[in-house]
């Protein structure tokens, strides 16, 4: 049965809103406009007593065309692109990580590895890109990905516990070298194993999608939902991947199609 939630004790409209979960907490971190700059909002939702509370905001935004990616490393929330920096609940302060200017765009995959961040994909502004990159906490530095068998997109990707598995995507019209005039929405698939910092190909899937959400449920990747090439209406249905057997099943449909949607 679904519950209303307290009214969120935010007075302002957020952008570039992430959250992450804790084992305890939800933490919700945004930017907000204040006047002519940003400010960082932070706040977080406690299950166990219903209550909201207001934590401690974050740093100002080091650009304002990007967007925010968030993983919860076990200790700290990590947010790369517009704010990059780490949120630590237990003393509820903020530290900058190492700035980086890369992937973190809308659309770009983001997963934490147990030991690492690794970014790949997305874009901004009507520009994607085909490259990534590795953060690695405390107070590491960023570490380019070897190039991708991939072309430059948005997509969705998902941590398998040993790589990271991509697929689908799309490309705006004339956003990258060689693109297409009229934008494109792919099938492809890859692998990335960050223990040997090497990637493989997958079989593509049945259809070229973009805009769904991909989970790992401990067998096989999930893809659900999304916009098939050529179509305005989001699917219902979806494909599973096993890793093991490199082949890609038809799932069930939903009761209605979705896109760019959350699960877990």
């Amino acid at each position: 049965m679904w519950q209303l939630l307290p009214p969120v004790p935010v007075p302002a409209r957020l952008m570039f809103t992430v959250s992450v979960w804790t084992g305890r907490q939800l933490l919700i971190h945004g930017i907000a406009t204040a006047g002519t700059g940003f400010r960082g909002v932070t706040f977080g939702y406690t299950p166990a007593t219903g209550t909201w509370r207001m934590l401690a905001p974050g740093p100002v935004p080091l650009m304002a065309q990007n967007n925010d990616e968030a993983v919860w490393t076990g200790s700290e929330m990590l947010v790369t692109g517009l704010t990059n920096a780490a949120y630590n609940p237990v003393t509820n302060t903020w530290h900058r990580i190492a700035f980086h200017n890369g992937p973190a765009g809308h659309g770009a995959v983001n997963v934490w590895t147990g030991h690492q961040v690794i970014l790949w994909g997305g874009g901004c502004c009507g520009f994607v890109i085909a490259t990534g990159a590795a953060y690695t906490p405390p107070g590491g530095s960023w570490q380019p990905l070897p190039p991708s068998p991939l072309s430059a997109r948005s997509t969705t990707g998902a941590w398998t516990g040993t790589e990271v598995i991509i697929a689908g995507g799309s490309q705006p019209p004339g956003s990258y070298p060689g693109g297409s005039a009229r934008g494109q929405t792919f099938a492809d698939a890859a692998a990335y194993n960050p223990a040997t910092r090497t990637w493989r190909k997958l079989p593509s899937m049945p259809q070229a999608r973009a805009g769904g959400t991909m989970l790992w449920d401990g067998t096989e990747v999930l893809y659900i939902g999304g916009t098939s090439a050529g179509s305005s209406t989001p699917s219902a249905d979806g494909y599973a991947l096993s890793p093991a057997t490199s082949h890609w099943r038809h799932l069930p449909a939903m009761e209605y199609g979705r896109s760019d949607f959350a699960a877990v």
